[in-house]
């Protein structure tokens, strides 16, 4: 059974935008998990040189503040963030990177769909 889930949040990144959309596939017990789909309008600054995307299932505690439990470095506005946990919270924010890291944007916060159950109903 194929499962999906959309949601879209977004909030102010200096001057750009981040969108969170997330998808699951598969249901309870799948090792694919949530998938949350992170884009955000870029940086209008030439010596930016990537984003760390920073996300995890507790808020970073203050604005500004980049300590989430993980980070995924990429080179794009955008990128996919796969193996989230079915129905937990998660926060999301972003920063710019051109040798320095950039503090963090705005956080996000989204509930990752519900898994669904694989068998054949009733």
């Amino acid at each position: 059974m194929i499962f999906a889930y959309r949601f879209v949040s977004s909030v102010a990144f200096g001057c750009c935008l981040i969108s969170l959309a997330a998808c699951g596939e598969g249901g309870e017990g799948s090792s694919a998990g949530a998938i949350a789909s992170v884009a955000w309008d870029p940086v209008n600054d030439p010596t930016v040189i990537s984003y760390t995307v920073h996300y995890g299932k507790h808020s970073s505690g203050s604005v500004g503040s980049c300590n989430y439990e993980n980070s995924l470095d990429v080179a794009e506005p955008s990128t996919a963030i796969g193996g989230l946990e079915f129905n937990a919270q998660y926060y999301f924010a972003v920063s710019a990177f051109n040798g320095a890291h950039s503090s963090c944007s705005d956080e996000i916060t989204e509930m990752t769909p519900a898994g669904q159950s694989n068998g054949n109903p009733m």
